[in-house]
């Protein structure tokens, strides 16, 4: 029971010693100077109460009556005996004064007997907070810095990002800008040269700082530009231009060239890809390629520049078997964001006749009177062009239309007696009898040329026989004539 009764009492006693919460305080009293003279209104005073944390400004508010100059009083939030530390300002000089809160009213005064360090204060004057800027162009970030409180010395300022993969500074740049001295009151403007590297945003913080900086009270050593946006603007092919029409090169390649000027407003250094396709325009630019109707130049060459344009030249080398008809050049431009965008000129391609025969001579060799020669002759007819066609033949011994296929030292040959097939080791009754009319061949086309490796049906062989009368010798020279027939 007695040990009962002790708990109580020493509970009872805890309970009394319990802190009242915290209450309102006035406070006042006069903010003067190193003179004791009072200071003239609005000159700031704060009061920080270091137990419940409540802060206040205010400001010197007096009467016109010189005995209350420097006059200053305000209502805090704090606890009877609660420690609090005042101070107060003006631009070169400050003070400070501490006490304990009354119940009542607590009066303290604060002297300007301290010398203020120097303040650096930044202002951003560009860019403006949520700018859009154009990635890769460069921009100026100026900001102002103002030295208040006491001459600054060896005084900078330092530029930083909060995203630096979408804007930094330009190639060459540094983050930090030396001022050196700096006097009270005045400024100093300063610029940093800087882009953006990708789509995204990002804030600008710059920060000033002296050597002989300290306690502040009225400065904002940074400043920040918020949201700054880096937006990617897609280049733009002006124009494509290349020749309207085409004429191939019999049996070579031609090459066709399809010009186009790119313009990036982003300047041309995010111009990452120029690329062209050449294409007849009935299976489209997205077909596979093929020598008869798609090409792909994968890097068009850059020819000339400026800062927002670029020339560019995208060279094909065409078959002479490429299909004729209409064509397109479509050149796609892609920068360093992946934006991409496409034109096109038209062209037309024309058709190519065009055939070679090897040998130009058909060589017979020796043969006796009344013999025929053993071995057919080949004479290689190709497709040079980009048509159709078969072979017509005729042929003369002196001129068109003498019925003899050679002439000879002594006597002539029959045209009857010249005579060729499409088909090898034919005899020589079985082959057709050249005339002295223009007469298609037989059984042989030579189509337009498909393989872009190698020859097929476009390249074929005639076989040729010759048959001597008795009467004949010395040596005996005709004329066999090619011509080609459209299909």
């Amino acid at each position: 029971m007695l040990s009962m009764l002790i708990l109580l009492a020493a509970l009872l006693i805890f309970s009394s010693t319990v802190a009242a919460p915290p209450s309102p305080h006035n406070v006042r009293g006069k903010v003067l100077t190193n003179s004791s003279n009072g200071v003239q209104n609005g000159i700031p005073v704060t009061i920080n109460t270091t137990v419940t944390g409540d802060f206040v400004l205010t400001f010197v508010s007096a009467p016109p009556s010189p005995s209350q100059r420097g006059s200053y009083s305000a209502t805090v939030s704090g606890e009877d005996n609660e420690f609090i530390i005042l101070r107060s300002w003006n631009i070169t000089h400050w003070g400070t004064s501490n006490t304990t809160l009354a119940h009542s009213t607590t009066t303290i005064n604060i002297k300007l007997n301290r010398t203020r360090p120097s303040e650096p204060n930044v202002t951003i004057l560009a860019p403006s907070d949520n700018e859009f800027r154009n990635k890769s162009i460069s921009f100026n970030v100026t900001a102002n810095i103002t030295i208040l409180g006491a001459d600054g010395t060896k005084c900078n300022a330092t530029i930083s990002f909060s995203n630096e993969n979408v804007l930094n500074l330009s190639y060459g740049g540094n983050y930090t800008n030396p001022f050196g001295a700096i006097p009270f009151g005045s400024s100093r403007i300063t610029k940093w040269k800087v882009q953006g590297y990708s789509v995204g945003k990002s804030n600008i913080t710059v920060t000033a700082r002296c050597s002989s900086d300290g306690m502040r009270f009225d400065a904002v050593p940074f400043d920040t530009a918020l949201n700054i946006n880096i937006q990617n603007l897609a280049p733009k092919i002006a124009n494509v231009t290349m020749s309207p029409i085409i004429d191939l090169l019999p049996g070579e390649n031609l090459t066709v060239l399809c010009n186009a000027t790119v313009r990036d407003f982003n300047t041309v250094s995010d111009i990452s890809l120029v690329n062209a396709t050449f294409f007849q325009q009935s299976v489209g630019h997205k077909a596979a390629d093929d020598m008869n109707s798609h090409y792909t130049n994968t890097s068009c060459t850059n020819s000339s520049s400026s800062r927002f344009e670029s020339n560019y030249s995208c060279a094909f080398s065409v078959a002479y078997f490429t299909n004729n008809g209409t064509w397109q050049c479509n050149v796609t431009a892609t920068d360093g964001s992946n934006a991409s965008v496409a034109n096109d000129s038209m062209s037309s391609i024309s058709q190519l006749l065009a055939v070679d025969i090897s040998p130009s001579i058909i060589d017979y060799g020796a043969i006796l009177p009344l013999g025929t020669s053993l071995q057919d002759v080949e004479i290689n007819i190709t497709n040079l062009g980009n048509v159709n066609f078969n072979i017509s033949v005729f042929g003369y011994g002196r001129q068109e239309g003498d019925r003899i296929a050679m002439n000879c030292t002594k006597g002539n040959v029959s045209i009857t007696n010249e005579r060729h097939s499409a088909i090898k080791g034919q005899s020589f009754d079985a082959m057709t009898n050249l005339t002295e009319l223009r007469r298609t061949a037989k059984n042989i086309t030579f189509p337009q040329r498909t393989n872009d490796l190698a020859y097929e049906m476009d390249r074929n062989t005639t076989y040729w026989k010759l048959s001597l009368p008795a009467s004949i010798s010395g040596t005996c020279n005709g004329t066999v004539v090619f011509g080609t027939v459209l299909e």
